[in-house]
């Protein structure tokens, strides 16, 4: 669940990217991860929950980082840019793989 202070009439996939906001051992301005919106719930104090899939579904998944100027509310992204990560498929994830291949990209960012 993500909180926002407003709601949309979509439901599917959304492009989930870090803030820009540039932290040590954090990737900023990427994208990281496709998540399928399944519904939206409104609370007493006007904020919204949006409610995602999750990944043991295989309906969300992790991607190969991929760098994304980020706008306020949904905007389209080319699907050309979006590689499932080698390390899960269909919601399973191999954690020797994921291991290795976070290091990896941690290393590269550093």
């Amino acid at each position: 669940m993500e909180y926002r202070s407003w709601q949309t009439k979509y439901r599917g996939l959304v492009l989930i990217c870090a803030n820009t906001r540039k932290a040590f051992g954090r990737l900023s301005g990427y994208g990281l991860c496709v998540m399928n919106l399944e519904g939206i719930y409104h609370f007493p104090d006007n904020a919204f929950g949006w409610r995602f899939s999750p990944f043991q579904t295989g309906k969300s998944y992790h991607i190969e980082p991929v760098p994304v100027k980020g706008r306020q509310r949904l905007f389209q992204v080319s699907d050309n840019l979006i590689q499932p990560v080698q390390w899960e498929r269909g919601g399973r994830v191999d954690e020797q793989e994921k291991t290795r291949m976070v290091d990896k990209s941690l290393h590269a960012v550093n």
